[in-house]
């Protein structure tokens, strides 16, 4: 059965976060402890947008490809999407990030892509204005 909350979710943050393409990425980390992890997007905002951070929680798989150096690094693409739990199909290129099996839950699916090359699945996504 398919998360319809998690489904309505994604399209609000993909139809919302397609507004910061053409921004520029502020930077990227990953931090895991124990049982913990976290990756970050920053991204800059300009005058009639915030910057904002994209929190994800619970990180499954990411792959990141980068130039040597982020600065001047921009977002040319950004979606989310849902991976679903179960048989109901994922987005093209989902399952060369992250190989499906019965205990993965829902996830989120974000992928960005500028000069640069990021894809996460996570069980929590949280966007969040950058102070």
């Amino acid at each position: 059965m398919l998360n319809d909350a998690m489904r309505v979710e994604c399209a609000r943050l993909d139809d919302y976060l397609s507004a910061y393409e053409g921004h520029f990425v502020d930077g990227i980390s990953f931090f895991a402890s124990g049982d913990r992890d976290m990756l970050e997007v920053r991204i800059l905002g300009e005058a009639a947008r915030p910057s904002i951070v994209l929190h994800l929680e619970g990180v499954h798989a990411y792959s990141l490809q980068k130039p040597t150096d982020l600065d001047g690094a921009f977002v040319d693409s950004l979606s989310v999407a849902e991976l679903p739990a179960g048989e109901a199909p994922w987005p093209a290129g989902a399952e060369e990030l992250l190989k499906r099996h019965s205990g993965l839950p829902d996830l989120y699916f974000v992928e960005l892509s500028g000069p640069f090359w990021l894809v996460a699945a996570a069980r929590i996504l949280t966007v969040s204005t950058a102070i």
